[in-house]
């Protein structure tokens, strides 16, 4: 495999712009969604939510945030992989890793609004769906939980 994951909690300008930046290249750039509806107020170190960075052998590869959506319950979004690392297990360590992250501070559950293409990754990574479809950015979605207790 030769892969080597590890996660970052973004503490700093540098590693959030980072985490931004791979945002711009898959929402904005290949998925054609807006800037202003993916990048708002949560993209800044001030804000509630938690900013998450990939590295592939210390690279940034991919990102996801995550905010608390009740006590103990924490709803992931923002998740992206840069294209070229797609299929190499990248997106199946970042939720690991994210999970693991909140299970060690004892949060019950991850709720995430997956687009509908994403949906047999998440299910397959043990998230089930919880809703019908909604529209976010003219995109189709279902929600989805996993329990991590």
């Amino acid at each position: 495999m030769g892969y080597m994951y590890s996660l970052l909690v973004v503490t700093n300008e540098d590693e959030l712009n980072c985490a931004i930046n791979i945002r711009r290249c898959v929402f904005q750039a290949e998925q054609n969604i807006a800037r202003e509806i993916d990048e708002d107020e949560m993209d800044n170190l001030s804000s509630s939510a938690i900013h998450f960075l990939l590295l592939s052998n210390n690279t940034p590869i991919g990102t996801a945030r995550g905010y608390d959506k009740e006590s103990n319950v924490a709803k992931l979004g923002r998740i992206a992989i840069l294209k070229e690392e797609r299929g190499k297990e990248a997106g199946r360590a970042l939720l690991h890793l994210i999970e693991s992250f909140y299970f060690e501070r004892e949060y019950k559950k991850i709720i995430i609004d997956s687009q509908e293409q994403a949906l047999g990754f998440y299910t397959k990574c043990g998230y089930k769906i919880i809703s019908e479809v909604f529209v976010e950015a003219n995109i189709n979605h279902r929600r989805l939980e996993k329990d991590l207790f």
